[in-house]
């Protein structure tokens, strides 16, 4: 099968979103019935499928029951942060939608999907991580935030700096809904320090 026209991939999605309610259903009666030896080797199926771009693929081994929250036996990375960083879309908007894709999940490195879409400077997938509700404050292994990864340059050029604006905008709506107490040495300017990832004294409480 040749590659798929980008209108072909929207009507797959739409298809699933169509029957997502039975393609669920039956996901869990897989997962019910299987053992983790199956459920990794259907993940490895998604895993090849993700990086042939081939959507079909994803949707039956998701429907299988493929493991999604845990790193993959080949690239010992993430389902949803392999596809957030691929070059085509289409994979990260279909298992951006599974109700089993759990969008803080941490990959190789402790990177959550966010991580990978600032890294990239992908203003696309981070806007729509974020309205998923992705956690603009997680750390990876290193103790950065999605925004402390952000490759700045690229954004600038690419988006003019929109992935910086949605990353600091998904940030400061974080500290908002958290009992946020941030301290410095100074006791000054915390707020600006804290949303360019630069406080040192930072905490949550």
């Amino acid at each position: 099968m040749g590659k798929l026209s980008a209108d072909m991939k929207s009507q797959i999605i739409s298809q699933f979103l169509a029957y997502q309610e039975d393609i669920e259903r039956n996901r869990s009666q897989k997962i019910a019935a299987s053992g983790p030896r199956e459920r990794m080797a259907q993940q490895d199926r998604m895993v090849e499928a993700i990086h042939a771009d081939d959507l079909l693929g994803i949707i039956n081994a998701y429907e299988e029951g493929a493991e999604i929250n845990v790193v993959d036996r080949t690239y010992g990375e993430l389902p949803l942060n392999l596809a957030t960083a691929m070059d085509d879309a289409a994979p990260f908007l279909l298992m951006l939608n599974f109700e089993g894709a759990d969008v803080n999940a941490r990959g190789r490195d402790g990177n959550t999907p966010l991580h990978i879409a600032s890294r990239n400077a992908d203003f696309f997938c981070a806007r729509k991580l974020l309205l998923k509700r992705a956690d603009s404050l997680a750390k990876n292994d290193a103790g950065q935030v999605p925004l402390a990864v952000l490759d700045v340059e690229r954004d600038a050029g690419m988006n003019g700096g929109s992935c910086h604006a949605v990353l600091v905008g998904g940030m400061e709506i974080h500290l908002r809904n958290r009992r946020v107490r941030a301290l410095d040495i100074e006791g000054r300017r915390v707020w600006q320090d804290v949303l360019k990832g630069l406080a040192p004294g930072f905490r949550i409480h």
